[in-house]
């Protein structure tokens, strides 16, 4: 008889009798029992205390390293991918590995600075080419503006140098073109400039009689003076020039009229011949200069 049979329970783990496992108290019974029982063990793989305890260290120092490589490759996974998601970098970003096994960081270092050598060096050539286009937009629109403003100048310039001419052109024949009796002076120069009539000046300010824009000559060819004109013109229209007064003579000098400005004065002067430093040149500016 067996005092401490249950000493045997915790070796009967994998042991069947009719399929079933048995405890201790039922060995004891099938022991002494007369009836055969068949009894079935699957393999079982016994270890000792010092097997153990060396197995549960391993166990532990794996498990420590695991954890430790598995959190690293975790981490410099992570990193690569900042890197490349925050500097715009287009490459798969995988970690390099040692004959080991073990993550290469130099060689994961040297895979990321590559690609961002290559990404520097492509956005250095963009930046360039980006400003030399902003340059050239900043360029066209100063042309652009330049040339505006040029021929809005041009064509004021232009603008003035007519209305300047026509002064000097209208003024001259006020002043030149003689009095008819039925017309005042400006109506006779309106018609006289209506007619196609006009006056235009050499390099030299000499006055010559112009028709429809073309040097007026006579049946010569030659080149025929202002007076000439206004005689073709009065006469063509049969108009009568005015007369001096009782006794008087159509070769009384005209009166020198009145100016309201210096530049009247010296357009004057200029259309009829008169020398501003010659003494009736200076007798009509110190008039004008007379303080009222």
């Amino acid at each position: 008889m067996i005092k401490n049979i249950s000493t045997l329970a915790d070796r009967l783990k994998g042991i069947q009798v009719n399929g079933k496992d048995v405890t201790a108290e039922e060995l004891k019974v099938f022991m002494i029992s007369d009836e055969e029982v068949e009894i079935k063990a699957s393999k079982v793989n016994l270890l000792t205390d010092d097997e153990i305890d060396e197995m549960k260290t391993t166990i532990s120092t794996g498990s420590k390293d695991k954890g430790y490589v598995d959190g690293m490759k975790a981490g410099a996974e992570q990193l690569v991918k900042a890197i490349r998601t925050g500097k715009g970098l287009e490459f798969e970003g995988k970690l390099k590995y040692g004959d080991e096994g073990k993550i290469d960081f130099n060689a994961t270092a040297a895979h990321v600075s590559e690609h961002f050598e290559h990404k520097v060096l492509a956005d250095a050539k963009i930046e360039p080419e980006k400003k030399i286009l902003e340059l050239e937009k900043t360029l066209k629109k100063v042309q652009d503006t330049y040339d505006s403003e040029k021929q809005s100048w041009e064509q004021k310039q232009k603008e003035f140098d007519t209305n300047q001419k026509k002064l000097k052109q209208d003024y001259f024949l006020e002043t030149t073109i003689p009095d008819v009796e039925v017309l005042k002076k400006k109506q006779l120069v309106t018609l006289f400039q209506n007619d196609g009539y006009n006056v235009d000046f050499d390099d030299n300010g000499n006055p010559f009689p112009v028709q429809f824009g073309k040097r007026m000559v006579d049946k010569m060819e030659k080149p025929i003076p202002m007076e000439t004109a206004f005689a073709e013109f009065i006469e063509r229209n049969n108009w009568n020039r005015k007369t001096a007064g009782k006794g008087g003579s159509d070769d009384k000098p005209e009166p020198t009229p009145e100016f309201k400005s210096k530049n009247e004065l010296f357009a004057y002067m200029e259309a009829h011949k008169i020398d501003p430093e010659s003494d009736k040149g200076q007798a009509m500016i110190k008039k004008i200069e007379k303080p009222i």
